[in-house]
């Protein structure tokens, strides 16, 4: 059963593709007027499963300010967008502080992918992560075979679908770039090539899904979040986006949890898990630098 949206939210269909709707849920301000910045979240889910509900929601990302109907005398402020991206939803964000027009005013990502896919870590096979016994790989030929996509297919439990089953494949045999962006032998195609010369391997089609290529100094301000023992995403992935704003004089910040694992959440402590240490300080701060930027606009 598809976890509620909470109090105050509403749901639409933004679009449609081949018959699938595509959701979003929204949650309103209900007592400042005027026009007013907004927060869009991308969840995650390893490119093939997650949930615009599933347990991955960053629900401080609206607080208790969004919860009702919009007054008639509030507007949206365009100029002070903010996109966040959290494990694979890092991709689109990040996708939109690229090629969206305008681009979005402020980044801000949570242990997210797609800040450097031309490492090891997505080329090669690599033993399953912890998060990999939550799904069945048996589940592979079906998911294959049928090629079906389901949005709210997330399970009583809220935390992963079994379509997750082709992301943890896609790790063991290191075919995630083959699989994500359906083209069969590029991981081991990079593979083969030391780090710097695959940049220049990646076939001409692909390049543009590769953002961190059109990285400039135009990118808006970002701010990353990461664990340092993330075994999923790897920390490396922010450190590489942070490093290169850094160079062409983007505002930037680099949080790193210390013994962070992905999700930053410690799952040792029960159900539901508690946040990892150090965690909400680094959330905290990364709100913190949001609401710079948008004072500054």
């Amino acid at each position: 059963m598809l976890p509620s949206i909470p109090a105050g939210g509403k749901t639409l269909v933004y679009s449609t593709v081949d018959g699938h709707d595509i959701k979003l849920d929204y949650y309103l301000p209900s007592k400042q007027e005027g026009c007013l910045p907004a927060v869009i979240y991308y969840h995650g889910g390893g490119m093939t499963a997650g949930s615009r509900r599933s347990i991955g929601f960053q629900h401080w990302l609206y607080g208790e300010g969004f919860q009702k109907a919009l007054p008639e005398s509030t507007s949206l402020d365009t100029s002070r967008i903010a996109v966040t991206g959290f494990s694979a939803g890092a991709y689109s964000a990040r996708a939109a502080c690229v090629y969206a027009t305008p681009k979005p005013a402020v980044l801000l990502t949570g242990y997210g992918s797609a800040g450097d896919w031309l490492l090891d870590h997505w080329t090669t096979g690599r033993p399953p992560t912890s998060i990999a016994k939550l799904v069945d790989l048996n589940e592979v030929p079906n998911l294959l075979a049928d090629k079906t996509v389901v949005s709210d297919d997330t399970p009583e439990s809220g935390i992963m679908s079994n379509r997750f089953a082709l992301t943890v494949r896609w790790e063991l045999d290191g075919t995630f770039l083959d699989g994500s962006l359906g083209r069969p032998g590029l991981g081991a195609k990079l593979n083969k090539l030391d780090y710097a010369e695959r940049a220049a391997a990646i076939p001409e089609d692909l390049k543009p899904a590769f953002l961190q290529l059109f990285v400039t100094e135009n990118y808006p301000p970002s701010v990353f979040v990461h664990g340092t023992a993330d075994e999923v995403v790897p920390d490396q992935e922010s450190k590489h986006h942070y490093e290169q704003l850094k160079k062409l004089g983007v505002k930037t910040e680099l949080l790193l949890v210390e013994n962070g694992p992905h999700g930053l959440v410690d799952f040792s402590s029960g159900i539901p898990p508690r946040p990892a240490k150090g965690s909400v300080e680094a959330y905290g701060r990364a709100l913190e630098f949001v609401t710079e930027v948008f004072n500054a606009v």
